[in-house]
């Protein structure tokens, strides 16, 4: 028995065995079908099966996250018994609850002070967060104390993958994510949006392909994509799936055979109730590690180029800039920030834009402005005047994960 406790969410989806045998503990979120609440406790409650035949003949659907006194009720015996814990949560793209979490560890510190309990956001959902929890097991089980493996989840945190498509649109209308127009058309012409997760663990749509056959075998092409060592690659692959198993089998046979030294087979799991309560049935994910972290490439970023491990230098950089590195000028338009959101009123006039310009050769991003200015909107037209700036910080700057500790 470990000399801490390695804690997530139901929600990492995997089995209770699986739970079981790498001695993980979790705690249940809850969700609730046509009025009835259940917890999220890996399918004891509902079977899978039941509850997605029920969410496809039309039973409503909602979710709640664990609130305070679960938590406490929850990380208090093990405190007691004078275990440290790790818990991860759910990613706070998707759900508040790593502030509640938040909450019941600073009010169980005062009570056990000698105590360590580590609350960290994985930035991860379903069996992507289950399998780096798996991966903080072995690190757990070759010795590694909670403060190192608590050193190298935050570390490591981007380098985990998530990509999932879904054949029945139905759910994300229905959960708004797209309009009843585009959910119809899109279902007529058979497309299967394939998203991710992003730096910001949120769930974004990337590309619309049209049919099951090539979605399964574009979500194997970015995986060999995102790979560095493309085919050779030794890592684990998890998948989940809901009510879509035969879909899920299509992905992993294509995977094992384009992957030969896998460690291991690829594992399929269910999604589990609260998140498949969104996602609806006909959803396969796909989860692995790769060994660089995970870009900055939301929509709204035009400056972002695809192949950031790669960057070209600009043929007219040492006539643009003087400093070693090479630079490229993007047209924007600086809004002013109102809390955390930006109001519509401009800091300068139309007719004044600024070229910002933006290290290319350090992948690309914004090197000049705070994090909360990356969400501006950018301009097709050129500035009138040119203003370039020395980066004073890392051009490339991932977001720290929201992490809590003594």
């Amino acid at each position: 028995m470990s000399e801490y406790i390695l804690s997530c969410c139901s929600t990492a989806d995997l089995s209770e065995d699986h739970f079981r045998n790498r001695n993980l503990s979790y705690i249940c979120f809850h969700y609730e079908l046509d009025g009835v609440q259940y917890p999220d406790d890996l399918g004891r409650s509902m079977p899978f099966d039941k509850f997605y035949a029920a969410m496809t003949a039309g039973a409503d659907t909602k979710t709640s996250q664990i609130n305070v006194d679960e938590f406490i009720t929850y990380f208090e015996p093990f405190l007691k018994e004078g275990k440290d814990v790790l818990h991860l949560c759910l990613s706070s793209g998707i759900s508040g609850v790593i502030n509640s979490a938040m909450v019941a560890r600073e009010t169980l510190l005062e009570q056990y002070p000698d105590r360590k309990l580590h609350v960290l956001d994985s930035l991860a959902a379903s069996s992507g967060y289950g399998l780096l929890m798996d991966k903080l097991a072995d690190l757990r089980d070759s010795g590694q104390t909670i403060d190192e493996v608590y050193e190298w989840a935050k570390a490591n945190l981007l380098k985990l993958n998530h990509w999932f498509f879904s054949t029945d649109l139905t759910f994300y209308i229905k959960g708004g994510r797209i309009s009843k127009t585009s959910g119809f058309i899109g279902g007529m012409l058979n497309i299967c949006p394939l998203l991710n997760v992003n730096h910001l663990g949120q769930l974004i749509p990337r590309y619309k392909i049209r049919t099951k056959r090539k979605v399964i075998q574009t979500v194997v092409d970015k995986m060999e994509e995102c790979l560095e060592e493309g085919r050779d690659y030794q890592g684990k692959c998890y998948i989940s799936q809901s009510a879509c198993i035969e879909d899920a089998r299509a992905v992993a046979s294509l995977i094992e055979e384009r992957f030969p030294h896998l460690d291991g087979k690829v594992l399929i799991n269910s999604i589990g109730t609260t998140i498949g309560s969104h996602t609806g049935p006909g959803t396969v994910a796909v989860f692995f590690f790769c060994s660089f972290l995970t870009p900055k490439q939301d929509d709204h970023d035009d400056a972002y180029q695809q192949d950031h491990r790669q960057p070209q230098e600009p043929a007219d950089s040492k006539k643009r800039c003087t400093q070693t590195t090479q630079f490229a000028a993007v047209s924007c338009s600086i809004h002013q920030l109102k809390g955390n959101g930006i109001s519509r009123k401009p800091l300068c006039s139309d007719g004044d834009r600024f070229r910002i310009v933006i290290d290319v050769f350090q992948n690309r991003t914004f090197p000049l402005l705070p994090l909360k200015f990356q969400s501006l909107h950018l301009l097709p037209r050129l500035a009138p005047r040119r203003l370039q700036f020395r980066p004073s910080q890392p051009a490339y700057h991932y977001p720290q994960s929201r992490s809590y500790h003594p």
